[in-house]
């Protein structure tokens, strides 16, 4: 099984991107992202077109107490490869409150096929 940490609250919840899925093409992160005191939440990526460290790649000022569409990730500008992703939840003193990282696999693009042509 692949690691997933935090996510034992509804504070910083992930539910798109999943534990173990593989993006290819942009995807809209569904999740929850609320604690008292909030004042923005974001998301990190950690792999290797980010050198093996979390890397900061979105920040919103709207918290999200249901489930709903974070934000959005576009994994076309990473090389492929197995990626850490975390959405994190911040408080009025710029602490971190809640935390959820799932591991995820950014792939190439699935070419399209192209139709044969009747001859």
């Amino acid at each position: 099984a692949l690691p997933i940490f935090g996510s034992d609250t509804d504070q910083a919840k992930l539910r798109i991107p999943a534990n173990g899925m593989v993006v290819f093409e942009p995807l809209e992160v569904i999740g929850q992202a609320y604690v008292d005191d909030f004042a923005f939440y974001k998301f990190e990526l950690n792999g290797k077109s980010t050198f093996d460290q979390f890397a900061p790649l979105a920040e919103y000022s709207q918290p999200s107490q249901a489930e709903t569409s974070l934000g959005q990730f576009v994994p076309s500008q990473y090389e492929p490869g197995q990626y850490q992703f975390r959405l994190n939840v911040f408080d009025l003193t710029g602490t971190a409150r809640a935390t959820c990282m799932v591991t995820i696999v950014i792939s190439l693009p699935i070419p399209t096929p192209t139709p044969l042509t009747v001859q």
